[in-house]
């Protein structure tokens, strides 16, 4: 995972913040499950999105880890504009190779925003798992972020898509491109930024359905595993494989046995 997805959002870094703007459905999923006084490691953090929205959730530390140090420079200017010295620490590592510190003493751990999608070999998949299992104390609890489109269409099959949107001082006009084959996707995303050089982001992810992380889930030491698609206002619920229908976007939160 972590040249590739690391060149990936080095690129992506000036532009992240603008795509996702206006958008926090996920955020107000992450802070309901922070216990008070807890202790939270976020995998993908980016540039510090959820951490923080997360600083007046109650949580005595939090821990954010990235493989791509240009989205890393952005999330430190950002917490020091919030003032979260002291209670938020920046890690710049691989998450499946890297040991996290003070290991068994984790609370949460957030893997956030697709970033389970960029593990395109189920191998980084169980790496990342095992990680965190080992950094979370007993009782605690992981969510992972995913996408599943519906359907997935043919091999080979093709999508594109152009939106606009503000960026800094002027707009930006993305063209996406993507590609499938079989469950792995590549995408190219090119943005246009008035007379500036073109940014071209490259990356490839992979479609995992909901049932094949669950497995991996209680493969690794997880137990109780829960699903909520769509953010679905109704929560969270058990975890069904047979019931499962694939959805667009989903979440799996899980126990450390």
């Amino acid at each position: 995972m972590s040249a590739e997805a690391a060149r990936t959002y080095d690129a992506y870094a000036e532009f992240y913040d603008s795509c996702v703007q206006g958008r926090r459905g996920d955020l107000d999923v992450y802070a309901s499950l922070v216990p008070r006084g807890g202790r939270v490691i976020e995998i993908g953090c980016g540039t510090g999105r959820v951490m923080e929205a997360l600083l007046d959730c109650g949580a005595e530390r939090l821990l954010g880890v990235d493989v791509s140090q240009g989205m890393l420079v952005r999330a430190a200017d950002r917490l020091v504009q919030a003032r979260a010295s002291g209670l938020a620490t920046l890690l710049h590592a691989d998450a499946g190779r890297d040991p996290f510190p003070e290991p068994g003493s984790w609370d949460l751990a957030i893997v956030s925003w697709f970033t389970v999608n960029y593990l395109v070999e189920l191998a980084e998949l169980r790496a990342l798992l095992v990680n965190l299992r080992a950094a979370l104390r007993p009782g605690g609890r992981v969510v992972l972020e995913a996408f599943h489109p519906k359907p997935l269409g043919l091999p080979g099959s093709r999508w594109e898509s152009t939106t606009e949107f503000d960026h800094q001082d002027g707009r930006v006009r993305r063209v996406d491109v993507r590609r499938l084959h079989g469950d792995i996707e590549e995408r190219t995303q090119t943005y246009h930024h008035g007379a500036r050089p073109l940014v071209a982001v490259r990356a490839r992810r992979r479609h995992y359905p909901p049932a094949v992380l669950a497995r991996s889930l209680t493969a690794t030491g997880f137990t109780d595993v829960m699903v909520r698609y769509d953010l679905d206002p109704g929560g969270f619920v058990r975890f069904t494989p047979r019931a499962a229908a694939p959805p667009v976007k989903f979440m799996l939160l899980a126990e450390a046995s």
